[in-house]
């Protein structure tokens, strides 16, 4: 008796691993390289860039040209067990991400990739994206730059000595963890403040990003980095020139609505 119900237990015992046991890489995935959206990818790439401009709201040029910037940032290395994802999978499924923000299970299975692994992915990548375009697409403008723009916006839009158009937006958001209604907005939904600075061709020069929805425009700016920059005169602004077509020499400035108060530095 005591025999059979040790062998009873032991099957027992055997049944209770077998349903704890996890997949390794699910046989699906497995044929990532062959069967994955990569396929459907190239294919569109060789002949419907119209379709891979939609798929990711960039062309095949602009592609590749991220990724020769972030591809050496988030590339693995391939290990005795298996091959890592390859960077311009990894940037693939973040475009994808970004342009339709699809479900971690719906991109899991186009791309076959793990669902964790779907959404370590496109964080890495993100932040990836973001460390390495900053000092390209934002750099900190010295005098020439700011003259540029001044230049520029008198050309498009007669505005002489304009360094910038300044305003604030609402990004939707999904409520932090444990936020309460630090982030809830007067609309019932929840967001963060974009605060920008543009040139003449509406392209970003300076940003803040990040605060809480209860500050007003002007309160963002005055506490920004940028706000408190300027306050501070170490933005590299050129000095005061003379008004075209006059004999007069005023500032130069940057135009807001009546969020932003008329200010002299």
């Amino acid at each position: 008796m005591d025999r059979k119900r040790r062998e009873f237990c032991a099957v027992l015992l055997a049944l209770k691993r077998e349903e704890k046991k996890r997949w390794w890489v699910r046989t699906i995935f497995q044929k990532r390289r062959s069967r994955g959206a990569s396929i459907l990818i190239e294919e569109m790439r060789l002949s419907d860039t119209e379709s891979y401009f939609n798929f990711f709201r960039m062309s095949s040029q602009l592609f590749d040209n991220l990724l020769s910037i972030v591809g050496p940032v988030i590339a693995k290395k391939d290990t005795n067990y298996r091959d890592s994802i390859q960077p311009k999978d990894r940037l693939a499924l973040t475009l994808r991400y970004l342009a339709t923000e699809d479900l971690m299970a719906s991109l899991s299975y186009l791309f076959r990739i793990g669902r964790s692994t779907t959404s370590a992915i496109i964080k890495e990548t993100c932040e990836a994206i973001s460390s390495s375009l900053k000092p390209i697409v934002l750099a900190k403008p010295d005098q020439n730059k700011w003259l540029d723009i001044a230049e520029a916006y008198y050309e498009q839009w007669q505005f002489p000595n304009c360094l910038g158009a300044i305003d604030g937006k609402h990004v939707l958001i999904q409520a932090p963890p444990k936020s309460g209604s630090r982030f809830h907005n007067y609309k019932g939904t929840f967001s963060i403040i974009l605060l920008a600075c543009v040139d003449a061709n509406y392209k970003f020069v300076l940003v803040d990003i990040g605060a809480e929805v209860h500050n007003s425009d002007g309160g963002v700016f005055r506490n920004s980095i940028f706000g408190q920059s300027l306050e501070k005169g170490t933005l590299q602004l050129p000095c005061p020139l003379e008004i075209p077509g006059t004999t007069n020499i005023l500032p130069f400035l940057f135009i807001g609505d009546e969020a932003f108060p008329l200010k002299i530095i």
